[in-house]
């Protein structure tokens, strides 16, 4: 019997989909510096980061970064010494269950000597490779990581580092009027070493706490910790929160690996519809 072409048409679809949303996996070397239009070396400079808002339930954060040239090692154009802006991004809300690119893996920060792979738009902007498009120019000595968290980036070479964000309105797809809103908390962010069922607090009565931190006033924090599981929660109105957990109710566990950065939003969504 033969099939109607929508099935077909459906069936090739349903193959394809996944290939095209699945988050895209670290690019080699070779393909780096193949697939850039221009590599260049220099110092991160000024970072600034703003939200882009896809859809009431995706946003990103949209870096900008200037970096000051020491060289190109590949495109025309642009000359040692020049200070050149680029863009990346970052996933900052998503749905429950999306998978799909997740922008760059790590942001370069301010004072880094970095080498950047960049792809040049058609409007003439740069955008760094993703998900990988930067490396460090000088890497920096081993040493052995200390066993206590500290909000100090650069004494741990990882950790943990994200926005504490308010949700406010109506964040449903579909039709209809839709005044999604997200505000910055600058709040204390504590830290507990591995999973850790719900409590109301205080912090340091758990056993497993470990340090806290404090969100900025864009809602922004940072704390270097060695490699491990561990649960990263914010104190909002004098109790702990986090609205993500395990299946065994407990709240939702970071994994910090050796010479990486976790991006790590905690998101109060208490006054959001969805």
């Amino acid at each position: 019997m033969a099939r109607h072409p929508f099935a077909w048409a459906f069936t090739a679809v349903a193959l394809v989909a996944p290939a095209l949303f699945a988050a895209l996996p670290p690019q080699r070397q070779e393909q780096l510096k193949e697939n850039a239009t221009h590599i260049i070396t220099g110092e991160v400079g000024a970072v600034e980061r703003n939200t882009r808002l896809r859809s009431p339930t995706m946003a990103d954060y949209v870096y900008t970064i200037q970096i000051t040239l020491a060289g190109v090692e590949k495109g025309e154009g642009i000359a040692a010494k020049q200070m050149v802006k680029v863009q990346t991004w970052e996933p900052s809300l998503r749905p429950r269950g999306w998978v799909g690119p997740q922008g760059q893996n790590d942001i370069p920060r301010t004072g880094q000597q970095v080498r950047a792979y960049l792809s040049r738009t058609a409007e003439g902007a740069f955008d760094l490779l993703t998900p990988n498009g930067w490396e460090l120019m000088k890497p920096q000595p081993a040493t052995r990581a200390s066993t206590q968290p500290t909000t100090q980036p650069d004494a741990t070479p990882q950790g943990v580092r994200g926005r504490v964000l308010k949700l406010t309105g109506n964040f449903m797809p579909g039709p209809g009027p839709r005044g999604g809103n997200m505000q910055p908390l600058a709040v204390p962010v504590h830290i507990f070493k591995g999973a850790l069922k719900p409590f109301a607090g205080p912090a340091k009565e758990s056993p497993a706490f470990l340090a806290t931190t404090q969100a900025d006033a864009q809602g922004q924090y940072t704390v270097a910790l060695p490699p491990g599981e561990y649960t990263v929660i914010a104190e909002i109105d004098g109790k702990l929160y986090l609205n993500i957990q395990q299946g065994d109710g407990s709240w939702a566990t970071v994994h910090v690996k050796p010479d990486q950065w976790l991006t790590w939003d905690i998101r109060d969504t208490s006054g959001a519809a969805f």
